[in-house]
């Protein structure tokens, strides 16, 4: 029985082409609108998240009013003590400049780390190498950079072996590059729209000679809580520095989770604003279906003289606007990531949506259109036999 309305339906739909197309093309617009800034928002949201956490953005740090508040010992007994972390990277942080040739310094910002960086900073290695565990221990003069340092004061990329003039607190050494990486911050400045003064990393203990440390990096393990980490944290300090030094946590993870929240209600403002397309062509579904019943009132007075009910009539309608709908979403939904795979791929970056981006637009515009047939079902259903004949 269902089947016969269908088939009824569908023959309509191919009867009056022009009228199809004309209507499933604002359907498809609607749709493929909202597919594309989804797909925007979500992608941006992933590649803006991404590149925080590449540059540290993420976990937990500790830090101290003092400068050489912290110790390595401090990190160790952390990572052993609480089983929420699971593991510890002394930091440290200072704006100074380099020197080639004697003759040209540029300011810059020095992160102090040790060879488990990678962990917590995201490196891309596009030449040589990161640190070694001697190397973080002894202070060795050696560093990392990022790939514009070197095709900018070098003119190429792989520059391992060159030796650059740091200049940390004021003391002027040489250290030898090791390892270039993939220069994430020029990212986050063209993405933030100002300069972000480049990095160069170097062994934390090059910049703490006795053995004081500004600042610890904390890892929480993936399925610990980083909110009771932080309380284990601040009472293990207070207990095991009894000096009255001021210890200071923040939960980076939880500014990313904020500043995720910000960016999904972008998102969500994004795909609103196009969803009122959706709304515009349910106006235009509604006036094609009423306008189709001005036009085949004869034939719907005919169903009734020879016995179909209202409800079947209204069926009917309901079934050829969920076919219109059905054939724009399809079309609308192919159109959006097709543009949305091809936007991305000429930018050369990552497309991300999720399932639910797609199928939440296909759902609101198959109700969109399945209410838009309903004053058209219900115009056609209460037309009188007699009076409907009489109008042919």
């Amino acid at each position: 029985m269902l089947s016969d309305y269908v088939s009824m339906a569908a023959r309509n739909v191919r009867r009056g082409r022009t009228r199809t197309v004309l209507t499933s093309l604002a359907i498809s617009i609607g749709i493929a609108a909202v597919v594309l800034l989804t797909a925007i928002g979500e992608s941006g949201k992933s590649l803006i998240n991404s590149k925080l956490e590449s540059v540290g953005i993420n976990g937990i740090m500790v830090f101290t009013g003092d400068y050489d508040g912290l110790t390595v010992g401090d990190g160790e007994r952390i990572r052993s003590r609480i089983s929420e972390v699971s593991s510890v990277m002394p930091f440290e942080t200072s704006v100074g400049y380099y020197s080639l040739h004697g003759n040209k310094t540029v300011s810059c910002v020095f992160i102090g780390v040790d060879e488990m960086v990678d962990d917590y900073m995201a490196m891309d290695i596009l030449h040589g190498r990161l640190f070694t565990p001697a190397e973080c221990r002894n202070g060795s003069k050696v560093c990392v950079v990022g790939a514009d340092f070197a095709l900018e004061e070098f003119k190429r990329e792989n520059i391992v072996g060159k030796t650059v003039e740091l200049v940390i607190d004021n003391v002027a050494s040489e250290y030898t590059v090791i390892g270039v990486v993939h220069s994430t911050l020029n990212d986050l400045s063209g993405m933030f729209g100002f300069q972000i003064p480049g990095f160069i990393y170097v062994p934390y203990s090059a910049m703490s000679g006795d053995g004081s440390l500004g600042q610890l990096a904390v890892k929480v393990s993936g399925s610990a809580d980083a909110d009771t980490a932080v309380s284990k944290i601040k009472a293990l300090l207070k207990k095991t520095n009894a000096n009255g030094k001021y210890f200071q946590i923040e939960n980076l993870s939880g500014y990313m989770r904020e500043f995720d929240s910000i960016l999904s209600v972008i998102t969500y403002v994004l795909s609103a604003t196009a969803a009122i397309s959706l709304f515009v062509a349910g106006i235009g579904i509604m006036n094609s279906m009423l306008a189709t019943v001005s036009d085949r009132q004869a034939e719907i007075g005919i169903c009734k003289a020879i016995g179909a009910t209202s409800g079947q009539i209204a069926l009917i309608f309901m079934t050829e606007s969920f076919i219109l709908t059905l054939i724009g979403g399809l079309c609308g939904l192919a159109l959006g990531l097709t543009a949305s795979y091809a936007v991305f791929s000429w930018l050369g970056i990552e497309l991300t949506i999720s399932l639910y981006g797609i199928l939440l637009p296909c759902a609101v515009t198959l109700v969109i259109g399945l209410a838009s047939g309903i004053l058209p079902a219900v115009s056609a259903a209460r037309l009188q036999p007699i009076i409907a004949i009489r109008k042919e």
